[in-house]
């Protein structure tokens, strides 16, 4: 999802990125929580290991009646450690048909661009409103200087609704130039290695299904997020870096509590409850449902955002209660 959000907040903010760092410099803040935080790393670990499947990034699917397929967590940034395809994965292309992603329309450039202009009142004010015109008088300082340290212009961004702007903010600058250099993220490259290697490639929702879901979200959530990116663009470098880490160690539990620590939404107090379930639960429901049909048809490799697998209504446990098998593989 969020590799759908940085796309189209690139596509209408570029201009602001042409003096963004191509080297992500940011560090993992891991060894800092462990050693040093001990009591925040301890409420951090008790919440993560409390998430049901919480540890695993490839899980193998079995039923009966059917060919072994997967399902894959990825990470949506350029990252080369979380691009080099891991042997467990590479061993699971090799033994599917079909490569199923969260969505195959933002592979066509011009695609998400008609998507844009067909309902510009998705992604932007058209009733004479501003972003900042909704910001709290106490947090207007912030969300200006967040910007300016972000190298956006205010001007530029004045009439874009915020969901689409935290997709800008929510990763670091260099994420987008990398992009816009070519580099592809994770889900890009397993798309590519897909019809590469003559596999069927398709998508469990369309960008409009996308859309709908943080649309759906009480406007309130998306500005508490963006003041909250906006406060802390100093620790977005570090919160990507420190997110990847914990994918590496596929220790999926623990992104969420770990970025609530480093970039709190808390302190806006604004309940962000909806965002988890329109753009999160909602959605692993519905893309539960159609992995389950597509695994009836032969076996697949399907492979959504990392945060999409735990928990007690994740995909891995969704596909559980509709009878399949699930183990941990990597």
């Amino acid at each position: 999802m969020f590799r759908t959000l940085l796309t189209l907040a690139t596509l209408l903010v570029s201009a602001a990125l042409a003096s963004a760092q191509t080297v992500c410099a940011g560090q993992s803040q891991l060894p800092i929580l462990q050693m040093q935080d001990k009591q925040v790393w301890q409420k951090i670990r008790i919440e993560a290991d409390a998430t049901k499947n919480g540890k695993g990034r490839l899980w193998k699917i079995e039923r009966n009646d059917l060919k072994t397929s997967y399902l894959f967590g990825t990470v949506h940034v350029t990252d080369p450690r979380v691009n080099e395809l891991p042997p467990e994965l590479v061993s699971a292309l090799g033994e599917v048909d079909t490569v199923v992603i969260e969505t195959t329309d933002v592979l066509d450039p011009e695609k998400a661009a008609k998507a844009l202009s067909a309902s510009p009142d998705l992604t932007m004010f058209t009733d004479g409103t501003t972003l900042l015109s909704l910001v709290a008088p106490e947090d207007q300082a912030a969300v200006k200087a967040g910007l300016e340290a972000r190298g956006v212009p205010l001007i530029s961004v004045q009439k874009m609704k915020p969901w689409l702007l935290n997709g800008l903010l929510s990763v670091p600058a260099c994420e987008q130039r990398r992009k816009a250099e070519g580099e592809q993220v994770l889900d890009f490259r397993l798309a590519g290695e897909a019809t590469g290697r003559g596999l069927k490639l398709e998508g469990l929702e369309t960008i409009d299904e996308q859309f709908k879901a943080f649309t759906s979200v009480r406007l309130e959530e998306h500005i508490a997020l963006m003041v909250a990116n906006l406060r802390h663009q100093d620790r977005i470098d570090d919160v990507i870096a420190t997110i990847i880490a914990l994918y590496l160690d596929s220790d999926l539990g623990a992104i969420a509590p770990v970025a609530e620590h480093m970039v709190p939404t808390a302190e806006t107090d604004v309940s962000i409850s909806g965002m988890e379930q329109h753009v999160i639960i909602d959605r692993n429901h519905t893309m539960a449902d159609r992995a389950a049909r597509k695994l009836e048809q032969g076996p697949a490799l399907i492979a959504v955002g990392a945060l999409h697998l735990p928990g007690d209504e994740g995909i891995v446990e969704l596909l559980r209660d509709k009878g399949f098998t699930l183990t941990p593989i990597l």
